[in-house]
């Protein structure tokens, strides 16, 4: 099967990911100027409330820096998800991924999202990173429709001899809902068919589970 994405997608991707090196490099000019007056800082002479000040604001100032290589480390990351068709994919580092530039999504919400316990080997198969990545994004989208804020989303990754995926668990503390409700209003949304649809690109397929599971299942070759 085909994992091939699109020309306009690859041509997105490149020029995000050439785009993320430059932005680093503004980081990296900001980090080293902010470290040079740390050192002119601590240089003895002047101390004072006026000299503690500008030592705060240079904390402050690293705290974003930091911040920042940190999300523009995670937009390379879905950037370079569209160079090859199909690869070997380390699951867990995409579920973690997908985690990650999801809280904010997520915190609008004000859902939690949690990460499961990982196996403690490597579960890699080969697939195409872009469409897992996408099934789990509208994944996501679609528990953060339903959730009620106050509510939890548990995403772990599974495994058996002849397949291998995610598991998403979708836990509503603060509404008199029943699980049920939970996969017939998620069976129901338009980001429900996206999620089909980009597993049916791997190969895959995207279930229901328990009521308020949803498992995602990429098939071993």
């Amino acid at each position: 099967m085909s994992y091939a994405v699109g020309d306009e997608i690859e041509f997105l991707a490149r020029l995000t990911a050439s785009m993320t090196h430059e932005i680093r490099n503004v980081f990296a000019i900001i980090q080293e100027s902010s470290g040079l007056m740390g050192d002119l800082l601590d240089i003895p002479g002047e101390e004072g409330p006026k000299k503690e000040r500008h030592k705060g604001i240079l904390s402050k100032i690293q705290d974003q820096v930091n911040r920042g290589v940190g999300l523009v480390g995670q937009l390379n990351k879905l950037a370079h998800l569209a160079d090859d068709p199909e690869k070997k994919v380390d699951l867990t580092d995409l579920l973690a991924l997908m985690v990650a530039v999801s809280r904010r999504l997520a915190a609008l919400r004000e859902v939690e999202l949690v990460l499961a316990p990982c196996p403690t080997q490597q579960v890699e198969v080969e697939t195409s990173p872009f469409y897992v990545s996408m099934a789990l994004h509208y994944c996501l989208e679609t528990c953060l429709g339903i959730l009620a804020p106050g509510a939890r989303i548990k995403l772990g990754i599974w495994q058996d001899d002849k397949a291998v995926g995610f598991r998403i668990n979708c836990e509503d503390m603060n509404r008199n809902q029943t699980d049920s409700n939970i996969s017939t209003q998620a069976a129901s949304t338009p980001q429900w068919a996206a999620v089909e649809k980009a597993m049916e690109k791997v190969n895959g397929s995207a279930r229901l589970d328990n009521d308020s599971c949803i498992i995602l299942e990429i098939g071993l070759p």
